[in-house]
């Protein structure tokens, strides 16, 4: 059996475009595996946090760690194949969609109000 490879030997192999040490090729694909389940646990995350909450997309990416807003939307879009105010309206709880309603009708300055400049 081949000696585990380190993370030294794997990064020359990379950088040299040669995957002959079959260990390092391994390494790679463990860590492939890896960020897929760490991707997938965080778009999860992204729809208990979009049913269950009102918060802003914009804090949804935030806490779920996926990103920016734009790179969320991205992710979430590709993963689900849904816009994550779509899935929200789908499946979001009563509760969460009436604060939303509720707060919307207070806070509509916020669009037309001095620092947008009629925006």
């Amino acid at each position: 059996m081949l000696p585990r490879p380190t993370s030294r030997d794997c990064s020359h192999s990379a950088a040299t475009r040669s995957l002959s040490n079959p260990g390092c090729a391994r390494e790679g694909a463990a860590r492939r595996v890896r960020l897929r389940w760490l991707h997938s646990q965080r778009v999860e995350y992204a729809k208990q946090l979009l049913e269950s909450t009102d918060l802003p997309v914009d804090e949804v990416a935030a806490r779920s760690g996926l990103g920016s807003p734009a790179n969320f939307r991205i992710h979430f879009k590709r993963a689900t194949r849904v816009a994550p105010l779509a899935y929200r309206k789908s499946f979001g709880t009563p509760a969460c969609a009436a604060a939303r309603v509720h707060r919307g009708a207070h806070n509509s300055s916020e669009h037309t109000g001095p620092g947008n400049m009629g925006r």
